[in-house]
């Protein structure tokens, strides 16, 4: 049984991952560097399970925050390209309102993966301009797919899904 300890759930992306990653054309536009992803998801086997599949793609996982103020701190530090979003998150923390907070700081966008994405709490994260929505359960070729497209889209603000 995995045991966290209670006062640092956040965990950094496991080195394997990183390393072994092949690279399918993850890369960052004109950097020479694959996409830096953040997960910012408060079920650790959730965690692995989009870490593994996005490390799989190319993609370079900076780490896994369990709630709001590890998601702040661990963007702050080590400016993702993307972030993933769960909506509810550890410590009754909310996606959304991180997600907000994320594009007011750092001018981060995300793709939301959560099992809560009716259409109020899809009006409830417009001011975060979300660039996709994954829908758990979810398959690694979507989440894959909509990252990728995520990644492409305009600055506009697009839904990709």
């Amino acid at each position: 049984m995995i045991r966290l300890a209670p006062d640092r759930l956040a965990y950094p992306a496991r080195a394997s991952a990183r390393l072994l990653a092949p690279d399918h054309g993850g890369g960052a536009m004109g950097t020479g560097r694959p996409h830096r992803i953040q997960i910012v998801e408060d079920d650790y086997f959730i965690g692995m399970q989009i870490e593994d599949a996005l490390a799989a793609a190319g993609y370079e996982i900076v780490g896994i925050a369990p709630d709001r103020r590890e998601a702040i701190a661990l963007a702050g530090r080590t400016t993702p390209d993307l972030v993933l979003m769960d909506i509810r998150l550890a410590r009754g923390s909310d996606g959304v309102e991180t997600a907000i907070e994320l594009r007011r700081r750092y001018g981060l966008r995300c793709v939301f993966v959560t099992a809560h994405a009716d259409a109020g709490t899809r009006a409830r994260a417009d001011p975060a301009q979300p660039l996709g929505w994954v829908t758990k359960p979810f398959t690694p070729a979507t989440l894959v797919g909509i990252v990728k497209a995520a990644l492409a889209a305009d600055d506009g603000g697009e839904d990709v899904t």
